[in-house]
């Protein structure tokens, strides 16, 4: 790409670079190496994301290939975030762990968002992983119990198609960590 058709640092946006991502369907860290550089993060994009085209996000460290769907397994529901955090954090952090715990309301200043790993396994934090955005969000369902979470029913396990995935690295996760050892390791 030449430097006259590429605007400005300062010229950056979101619009700018939704377009650019617009007929892409896997963004990978290089591509969104050029975004980050303008000064805008992963999730804040996703965020836009969310706002103009009502979309939701699932993390994995798992990456599906872009003709599959997201897939139920033993649980027979497939979950979704509002939040794009929420999948940033599920695409880097296993639940393996004792206990993985985050808090299902998240306050507007976002000042309660720790995760807490408790007993942490040697993969239950990963270097990168996937955000898969999910356009058909008709018979998702809000969980009563969060501000962020949705989940859809799959007893046939027919899995949940998704639009696009993005590829994540640990440093997207933006919010602290704080890890606890109960256990003699």
């Amino acid at each position: 790409m030449s430097t006259e058709s590429q605007p400005s640092a300062e010229n950056f946006s979101l619009e700018y670079f939704d377009k650019i991502f617009e007929e892409k369907d896997d963004i990978t860290l290089e591509d969104l190496s050029i975004m980050k550089e303008a000064g805008i993060t992963t999730e804040q994009f996703l965020n836009y994301l969310r706002e103009i085209k009502g979309v939701l996000f699932h993390g994995s460290r798992a990456n599906i290939p872009l003709d599959s769907k997201i897939n139920s397994g033993s649980r027979e529901k497939v979950y979704a975030s509002s939040d794009p955090a929420i999948a940033i954090l599920k695409s880097i952090y296993l639940n393996n762990a004792t206990n993985l715990g985050y808090p299902m309301f998240i306050n507007d200043s976002r000042s309660n968002f720790i995760l807490e790993i408790v007993d942490p396994k040697p993969d239950t934090e990963g270097n990168s992983g996937y955000v898969y955005v999910i356009s058909d969000t008709q018979n998702f369902e809000a969980d009563q119990g969060s501000n962020w979470q949705y989940s859809k029913q799959d007893p046939a396990k027919d899995g949940v198609s998704f639009l696009k995935k993005f590829e994540i690295e640990r440093d997207d996760f933006k919010y602290p960590v704080v890890i606890k050892q109960t256990k003699n390791t």
